[in-house]
């Protein structure tokens, strides 16, 4: 049944995603692709206070380490403390906070001499968003589930992983530069289905 807990580790949201991925009846596109709805609930539940929170990111970012020879002249921890702290004085959901801090923390880290540092925002956004799959899907599905239900390999659900998270990338580039220009999650449309040529809005699948 739709209501069964499948794994002890996840939430209610994604017990369904990890069913499908245990059963081999859907190729990693389609996994990727039903993932989004578990994801974006919890964007969502997490509040367009976070995106706000990365595009401020994105414009100190920009600002401070767009010329690449002064780029190390830059106090990258400092940097990252600024940011922290203007983190504090807003109002947003905890977890969603950490997860984008950490989605900033990464980006500033990864930066060298030959990085051209442009669509800053799209970029933290989609990194938060992989931020969101990997602590409260990939991450808790890869450990063992305890309990197995009929029909549900939890080795095949690991062997599928990779590819999934390969491909919930390249849809949450695509929701990310939405996200990126309205500074919003609501009416947000999310990439076409691999079986459907129709795009649904993601409000209106998350009211499902």
């Amino acid at each position: 049944m739709d209501g069964d807990r499948y794994h002890r580790a996840l939430s209610r949201r994604y017990q369904l995603l990890y069913k499908q991925a245990g059963q081999s009846h859907f190729a990693p596109d389609e996994l990727a692709h039903n993932a989004l709805r578990p994801l974006m609930k919890d964007a969502k539940s997490y509040g367009d206070a976070v995106v706000a929170l990365l595009d401020h990111a994105a414009d100190v970012i920009e600002q401070r380490m767009d010329m690449p020879v002064l780029r190390d002249l830059v106090d990258r921890d400092a940097l990252k403390e600024e940011i922290a702290h203007y983190a504090q004085s807003i109002s947003a959901d905890p977890r969603g906070k950490n997860l984008a801090l950490n989605a900033c923390e990464r980006y500033i880290d990864d930066l060298d001499l030959t990085t051209v540092v442009s669509g800053v925002g799209q970029t933290l956004i989609a990194s938060y968003f992989m931020n969101i799959y990997d602590a409260n899907f990939d991450s808790p599905a890869m450990t063992a589930p305890r309990t197995t239900k009929c029909g549900i390999s939890h080795a095949t659900v690991l062997s599928q992983l990779p590819e999934i998270r390969s491909h919930v990338e390249g849809y949450v580039s695509q929701i990310a530069n939405s996200v990126a220009k309205k500074l919003s999650l609501d009416h947000v449309r999310k990439p076409n289905s691999p079986r459907a040529n129709d795009t649904v809005g993601l409000d209106e699948m998350l009211s499902r």
